[in-house]
């Protein structure tokens, strides 16, 4: 904390996170490549990993919480990530599995952080904790750091007095249930006590949102009138660096209501993304946001948003689910001519891919009949199932693809 407070002097702003369950998902594999890599002669590493077999029943993974040997042996696992931060030229203080990172701009902060998520899931299978992830300013960093005298962590840590009652709360609701329309009734009228708009904006204007009640206004937002649904989702998309730890809740909410926006609501929403997209807007930097981004894509057809999407499939090679979706967009907007040039790289996609383009290739028409006849052979049992499920899927629709 000491060290932290020192950087903080120098940069202006500060990146504070810690890795989600962090003892108990620590894998035994990774663990013990990194045991090996000391070099230590004798059995010790095998006696350690005999012991943390047993402790965790047989399980690939868990270290005991708490105590010093398995501290030791965390830090011998976390010891990768520090390096790569390092050498990434990423200035930051850990202690166990809590990172302090320091950064001269916001953007800076937004990209330090996605590095090291990435890296945590890529070489140790580990996810940060949303809900303790926050950046915020030098400033505000000092004011609530323990060692500064100061334990009030802002009006941001503290839901208002008037959104209480909305945490407390239940939104869930179950279209199937035989009484949905009364229960849905209710649920509107509850919500109606609240001023879900006013409440959005307040925590708007903070410099930290307070993530759980912010969750329970997106949530509400399903149930407001449609003017308020408007303002509301547009307001929420036009906000999407303040809300970047529940984005994909933000978009989640927009994909499901977006055919029930006014039409003016509909296309800002399609240009903000858009926006977003081409902007390379760290918000969307995030493969999981960006897939729910490129859903809510899908509601509205434009040439911008077939450009936008053509342009992701080319650059994310990595990413299988990415480039599912957006095989599956463009057949549900009757691309022809892009699924035509893709059908010839049917052999390079991923597992993935090649399920979404059988299902899209029913929107070619003749030319998909005759591919799937000339390619019957190669596709796999499961494969096999989606075509016939696709086939009786497009028959009993009109050509419709089943998305």
């Amino acid at each position: 904390m000491e060290c932290s407070l020192e950087h903080a002097k120098k940069f202006k702003f500060v990146v504070i996170c810690d890795i989600s369950e962090f003892y108990p998902r620590l894998g035994h594999h990774r663990l013990e490549n990194a045991l090996l890599q000391l070099g230590v002669s004798g059995d010790a590493h095998s006696r350690i990993m005999s012991f943390l077999k047993n402790f965790s029943n047989t399980n690939s993974f868990g270290l005991p919480v708490g105590g010093p040997a398995a501290r030791i042996l965390s830090e011998l696992v976390l010891n990768q990530i520090d390096r790569l931060l390092e050498l990434e030229g990423v200035i930051f203080c850990r202690f166990a599995d809590d990172f302090h990172i320091f950064c001269d701009s916001n953007e800076e902060a937004y990209a330090r952080l996605i590095f090291l998520s990435e890296k945590l899931l890529r070489t140790q299978g580990l996810q940060l904790q949303k809900s303790k992830t926050r950046i915020m300013s030098s400033a505000e960093f000092v004011a609530t750091n323990p060692l500064s005298g100061n334990d009030n962590e802002g009006d941001a840590s503290q839901p208002h007095e008037r959104a209480k009652g909305l945490m407390q709360l239940s939104l869930r609701f179950d279209p199937y249930s035989p009484t949905n329309i009364d229960d849905y009734a209710t649920l509107k009228a509850e919500i109606e006590r609240f001023d879900i708009l006013a409440l959005l904006r307040d925590e708007l204007l903070k410099s930290r949102v307070h993530i759980g009640l912010t969750r329970k206004i997106v949530a509400a937002v399903k149930y407001l009138e449609p003017r308020a649904r408007d303002d509301a989702v547009t307001t929420m998309v036009d906000n999407a660096e303040l809300l970047y730890p529940i984005f994909s809740g933000v978009l989640t909410v927009a994909r499901s209501v977006f055919d029930e926006l006014s039409s003016e609501a509909k296309l800002h929403v399609h240009r903000k993304i858009i926006e977003l997209i081409e902007g390379h807007s760290h918000v969307l930097r995030v493969d999981l946001n960006l897939a729910f981004a490129l859903r809510v894509l899908s509601c509205k057809h434009s040439p911008e948003a077939e450009a936008v999407l053509a342009k992701i499939f080319k650059l994310s090679t990595s990413s299988s689910l990415l480039r599912r979706d957006i095989i599956l967009i463009m057949a549900k907007w009757k691309n022809w001519y892009w699924l035509s040039d893709i059908r010839t790289t049917f052999r390079s996609l991923s597992v993935a891919e090649r399920r979404a383009f059988i299902v899209a290739s029913f929107s070619l028409r003749d030319e998909g009949r005759h591919w799937r006849q000339y390619t019957a052979d190669e596709f796999s049992p499961f494969e096999q199932l989606v075509r016939r499920w696709a086939d009786e899927k497009t028959k009993q629709s009109g050509w419709s693809i089943p998305l």
